[in-house]
């Protein structure tokens, strides 16, 4: 008998149900926040105690001695004092410091303007005044420096005092472009008042000592007239470095306000939850019927503020990543209509099938016609041989558009006719949202859908920095099922089934795309051009046998057999021979680790015979239950779900 596991929390053996993550094994009980007590989904882990995100940062957050906000990224560490990297800035140019730096009076300044002579160095401009009469007062000694006191003769403010030692063979200062003699003779006033307006001996006037004569004015050389050319541009240059510098700091400004506004919001969920699971727990009684939340799931693990390791078991439910498109309105619907009844109308005198055979044939639009102007394009996400995928603007929000053109290898106005109308007569919440599309250039077609901005199913699978529970998969499955139950409701099958036709939600939620290619497909052309969708290809297709809705079942048992193995199926095979293999009834292995009811699930829907292989009904209903006893911590190794029996 083996040795039961130890909570990492209380230290006790596990006996029941238990938590996962990143080595460690918890009861499901103490699988909570030390602090607030709530439910844990990504973690941080110290001192043989959890804590949810926001107890993280409240607690063990290093907070930016710029801003006073939580340092979640890279910290930079200067002068014993820590900085966002974009905190950390030049008090002279205002510009992020990424290399070296210099520390002068409790400011950073960055080596490359440091290097600077100072006389040449960025800084704020001094006021300048117009001096119409300026007196200078005079006061030496044989041994004592020359103070030179400078006053605006129209403005009460206090002169400004130059000071400059005089040496035993001074007896001289400039001023600007004037020189002022003093004499060294002992018999010198103690004051002389010197008026001088504009530089003009002319004007110069007051109790000036004998032997000492006013100095003729310098006059301007083309040296200086260099200067003052460069001391201009050099005026030019600094404001312009001064309005940089303040769009910088209204940059930076904007934000430390969204910033602050983020950590608002996810304060507020996070008291939000808490009075959920307080009302809750007040108001469920033993005998209610439970109900299964599937809205607390989140894609993107965040990183931890802390330096402490970090620990993401599953998807953070109280991560909110606000953006634009949160704070836009939704697009409103477009719903299609054919000789004036909507689809559910037509169903009820007519197959899917027939309705959009009707679509075609008449070559009727039952789409929304959006007009290219409408539509900004962005990068490149994605590329196969019927078209591009780019990023894009419709109406303020992140959209993705496909685009059809004489340049893609398998160009077809009929594939674009079909695929844009089934997308938009079909409409379920595990399908993408269809906007529109337009045929303004018949070389240059394109529709527009929904952005999912987690990526596809296959890509979120591989990625082992995307950490999964059990039940999170189960969630990605039933998605999936869903959809392909309501497709096969409709009478369409999808004939392309597979993990890349899947996209995940931030909130773990699985759409599927790419259903309008149902169609009569000639073999030998789909396996030349798409070797790689072999995997997914029931035995009957390579037999040249019917497509039919099993087909869609086999594919749907490899997507399980991914969801939980997180690997690719048939991973080192050469394609060419896959086919051969499916035909002899050689599978992926599922591991030993698979629970009971996942494995006969997949064994099932990838069956040799397809007569044997569960509808999508069956299939939705069991991976449901299945759902269901999980989250309520009563799936036993050995019970029997729905569709399977022992």
């Amino acid at each position: 008998m083996s040795t039961p596991d130890n909570c990492a929390v209380c230290s006790n053996a596990i006996k029941s149900s238990r938590v996962r993550a990143n080595g460690r094994v918890f009861h499901e009980d103490c699988f909570i926040c030390s602090s607030c007590g709530l439910n844990l989904d990504s973690f941080f882990f110290k001192d043989g105690k959890l804590y949810c995100d926001p107890c993280e940062t409240k607690l063990y957050a290093k907070i930016c001695d710029k801003c006073s906000l939580p340092i979640q990224t890279t910290v930079v560490n200067a002068r014993g004092k820590m900085f966002h990297s974009a905190c950390f800035t030049c008090v002279t140019c205002v510009q992020e410091i990424k290399g070296g730096f210099f520390y002068v009076g409790g400011s950073f300044v960055c080596d490359s303007c440091d290097k600077l002579p100072k006389n040449s160095r960025p800084s704020p401009p001094s006021p300048t005044t117009t001096t119409v009469a300026a007196t200078a007062s005079v006061t030496t000694s044989a041994s004592s420096p020359v103070s030179i006191a400078l006053s605006n003769s129209n403005n009460s403010t206090p002169p400004i005092v130059l000071t400059q030692p005089l040496g035993l063979n001074r007896n001289s200062i400039t001023i600007g472009n004037t020189e002022i003699q003093v004499p060294t003779s002992t018999s010198t006033p103690t004051t002389n008042i010197i008026y001088v307006v504009n530089n003009t001996p002319d004007r110069v006037s007051g109790d000036i000592p004998p032997g000492v004569l006013p100095v003729q004015p310098h006059q301007p050389t083309s040296t200086d007239i260099q200067q003052n050319q460069i001391l201009l541009e050099q005026q030019k240059a600094l404001q312009q470095l001064q309005e940089q510098q303040l769009q910088l700091q209204q940059q930076l400004q904007q934000q430390m306000e969204q910033q602050k506004l983020q950590q608002q919001i996810i304060e507020q969920q996070h008291n939000l939850q808490k009075l959920q699971i307080q009302s809750s727990s007040q108001t469920t009684t033993p005998n209610a019927s439970p109900t299964i939340s599937r809205s607390t799931n989140s894609l993107s693990p965040s990183p931890s503020p802390s330096t402490t390791s970090t620990s993401t078991s599953v998807l953070s439910p109280s991560k909110l990543n606000i953006s634009a498109n949160d704070l836009l309105p939704p697009i409103e619907k477009y719903v299609p209509k054919i000789q004036g009844k909507t689809l559910p109308e037509l169903l009820k005198n007519q197959s899917f099938d027939e309705i959009l055979s009707d679509v075609l044939e008449k070559k009727m639009n039952v789409y929304n016609e959006i007009k290219k102007d409408e539509v900004e394009f962005g990068e490149l996400m994605a590329a196969g041989a019927s078209g591009k995928v780019y990023r894009g603007k419709y109406k303020g929000r992140d959209v993705a558009i496909k685009v059809y053109s004489t340049d893609n290898f398998c160009f077809s106005i009929e594939e674009f006719n079909r695929e844009v109308s089934i997308m938009s007569l079909l409409d379920h919440e595990c399908f993408t949202t269809f906007y529109g599309a337009n045929k303004e250039n018949p070389k240059y077609l394109f529709h527009i859908s929904e952005m999912v901005k987690g990526g596809c199913l296959r890509d979120v699978l591989l990625n082992k920095d995307v950490a999964l529970s059990y039940a999170q998969q189960l969630s990605i499955a039933v998605d999936v099922a869903h959809a392909m139950k309501y497709l096969h409701s409709l009478g369409v099958i999808h004939r392309d089934l597979k993990s890349g036709n899947v996209l995940i939600t931030d909130d773990l939620r699985a759409k599927v795309i790419d259903f309008g290619t149902s169609r009569a497909i000639d073999l030998s052309k789909q396996m030349t051009l798409n070797l790689g969708t072999s995997c997914w290809m029931a035995p009957e297709v390579f037999r040249n046998e019917p497509y039919t809705e099993s087909c869609d079942v086999y594919s749907f048992g490899i997507v399980l057999w991914e969801i939980y193995c997180r690997a690719d199926p048939y991973d080192g095979v050469n394609s060419w021979s896959i086919p051969v293999m499916v035909c002899k009834g050689e599978r992926p292995v599922i591991p030993a680790d698979c629970p009971t009811e996942y494995a006969k699930m997949i064994k099932a829907c990838w069956s040799d015979k397809a007569k044997k292989r569960p509808k999508f009904k069956e299939i939705y209903s069991t991976l449901n239950k299945l759902l269901g006893g999980l989250t309520l911590g009563k799936t036993k190794k050995s019970s029997s779900v729905g569709l399977f029996k022992k």
